[in-house]
């Protein structure tokens, strides 16, 4: 889940101050609205969120990332059916690749795609190589046009027969996944959700557009987000064990990732802490510069879940384990945050106690 554009026209910034009570109240206790004739004809409008989530439910989608999946599965045993020659075609198109981040290459062709021949004439466009940047330091060029064809020639060969096979069921799951998401994120009742979202985080955007793609499968870690041809992300959710609450966490988290790209001008919360472990002496190769941030991603998705959608929701960072991996500066940075939120800690002081607590867990 990684993934720069300019930044909108700002809007006004809602003050912290009346940002922390709403967001206490989840939307799903609220009361219906009352509709009364002869209302008064200045009502106010309905509030329109800041943040504008498109979800979207697409058979190649589908199709390409259940493909992708089925490749990038750890110890896997050779494919055999009808999609095996397009995982073994992915495999390739992995092993050039080397590691995720450059998949975005081939993923942000996908975005302007109906059909599978659609992808084979934007991959037939693609240059011949990339540029990998080696783990250890340095560049190589890669070739990224030949296999990139042949995936997306192997797509096409088996689209039809998935169309008839598998679409439909997955259709049905998808759809009501993209339902249950819309309900929560979606329209007026998603505003204040997103005022408190954005606010939170200094991040200022009049409306931001962030797609978000349904997929059954997604290749690990479940979900992700890239960068879109024309800027900004494009974020990929899997259904795959991910239900209820902890799928709406899924979709913020990534639709974060867009929300922080567009903003990347901008000094939010996130930029500042990013500031200020590169101030600390920490690289851009340790890890602790980057998973600190990132951890911001999981908690305040997380929070913002229980605020608005669940009290009782528990974090994907705990039940995937993911805050147990990255230590001791975890469990300060989730403490922190609830007091940052009801304003007990300014930016500063909130900058300044997890830039201690990641220095002190030590390399």
């Amino acid at each position: 889940m990684q993934r720069p554009a300019p930044s909108p026209p700002l809007a006004a910034a809602p003050s912290r101050a009346r940002l922390a009570p709403l967001a206490l109240v989840p939307l799903a206790l609220l009361p219906p609205a009352v509709s009364c004739a002869g209302a008064p004809p200045d009502a106010p409008p309905a509030l329109t969120p800041p943040v504008a989530p498109e979800l979207q439910v697409r058979p190649l989608t589908d199709l390409y990332y259940e493909v992708r999946a089925r490749a990038g599965a750890r110890g896997a045993p050779p494919q055999e059916g009808p999609l095996s020659a397009a995982v073994a075609a992915a495999r390739v198109l992995e092993r050039s690749f080397g590691f995720p981040l450059p998949w975005g290459l081939v993923d942000g062709e996908l975005i302007g795609c109906q059909t599978a021949d659609d992808l084979v004439r934007a991959c037939e466009a693609l240059p011949e190589t990339f540029t990998r940047r080696e783990p250890g330091g340095g560049t190589r060029l890669q070739p990224l046009h030949e296999p990139a064809v042949a995936l997306a020639r192997a797509l096409a060969a088996v689209e039809a027969d998935w169309l008839t096979r598998e679409w439909p069921p997955r259709r049905a799951a998808l759809e009501a996944a993209r339902a249950q998401l819309a309900a929560r994120l979606q329209g007026p009742r998603a505003a204040a959700l997103f005022e408190h979202f954005t606010g939170i985080l200094d991040l200022h955007l009049a409306r931001a557009e962030a797609p978000v793609l349904l997929v059954t499968r997604a290749p690990w870690p479940g979900a992700m987000t890239f960068r879109a041809p024309g800027g900004g992300g494009v974020s990929v959710v899997g259904l795959e064990g991910q239900a209820g609450s902890t799928l709406v966490e899924v979709a913020l988290h990534e639709i974060l990732h867009t929300l922080d790209e567009l903003g990347a001008d901008q000094e939010t919360l996130l930029q500042r802490v990013r500031a200020s472990l590169a101030a600390a002496g920490l690289s851009e190769t340790d890890r602790r510069r980057r998973d600190a941030a990132h951890l911001l991603f999981f908690v305040h998705a997380a929070d913002t879940v229980r605020r608005f959608v669940d009290p009782g929701h528990v974090d994907y960072g705990e039940s995937a384990g993911l805050y147990a991996r990255l230590g001791p500066y975890a469990r300060v940075v989730r403490a922190l945050w609830p007091r940052y939120v009801a304003g007990e800690l300014d930016a500063d002081g909130f900058v300044t106690l997890v830039t201690a607590a990641v220095l002190d867990s030590g390399p």
